[in-house]
């Protein structure tokens, strides 16, 4: 796929674009800096209710997925270190939900998520 990067970039761009649009007032995600590229690897918002969400949504056929899960701290790796309690790296997780982003999603898609996650928060 590299020689398409540029296509998959554009096309992942608009549809993030496309959920900026639809669902600011709805979630909340990180917003880009001034002048920032963004790989568009995932498209990850920041909700109320994300595991009543994210059940709706896969009930309607719509997968999302829980992205940096285990926190770092909390890997096997780290057990033997000392364990801080990450209150804010916590709080961010639990709200946390990755909706799908990718260059193959038709525009009916792309509407559909943006309908449910609406539809869900009316």
């Amino acid at each position: 796929n590299l020689d398409r990067i540029d296509e998959i970039h554009t096309y992942r761009s608009k549809v993030a674009e496309f959920y900026d649009r639809e669902l600011t007032k709805i979630v909340a995600r990180q917003p880009l800096a001034e002048g920032e590229i963004h790989g568009r690897y995932l498209y990850v918002i920041s909700c109320p209710k994300r595991n009543r969400l994210r059940s709706y949504l896969s009930d309607k056929g719509i997968e999302t997925k829980i992205v940096y899960s285990p926190l770092a701290c909390d890997s096997r790796a780290y057990q033997s270190a000392d364990q801080h309690n990450f209150p804010v790296s916590r709080r961010l997780l639990r709200r946390a939900l990755s909706l799908p982003l990718h260059e193959k999603m038709t525009t009916a898609q792309v509407d559909y998520v943006v309908s449910m996650v609406n539809k869900f928060y009316k």
